[in-house]
């Protein structure tokens, strides 16, 4: 899939932390990892593919204390939501959450800034 057209536009910051997704209203929930975030959206490294166009629901598993964004804090500068509602824009084969095994990349688009 060509993502040119997918990709953000913001800034994007380094951010490794585990997550856990779900997708919207389902009660299954996966281990994966935060990769970067920025204001509009996030990617992660997921044990399993993610569907096109679903809605998911992310929460942080662990504190985000050291994914500070380097930047003078505006509405710009976006913190690490501990919660996330957005929708899957692409899903590709990447590297596995925690793991060197392949695996699944995804980006999120986040529903609400």
């Amino acid at each position: 899939m060509d993502r040119k057209h997918e990709k953000r536009d913001g800034r994007r910051f380094d951010c490794r932390v585990r997550v856990r997704w779900s997708y919207y209203n389902r009660a299954e929930s996966h281990a994966a990892e935060m990769l970067n975030y920025s204001l509009d959206g996030v990617a992660i490294a997921a044990n399993q593919p993610l569907v096109n166009g679903s809605s998911v629901v992310m929460r942080l598993e662990a504190d985000a204390g050291k994914c500070r964004p380097d930047c003078i804090e505006s509405t710009e500068c976006p913190w690490v939501r501990s919660m996330i509602i957005g929708q899957v824009k692409w899903c590709e084969p990447g590297p596995r959450a925690g793991a060197s095994a392949s695996g699944w990349k995804a980006g999120v688009r986040v529903y609400v800034r």
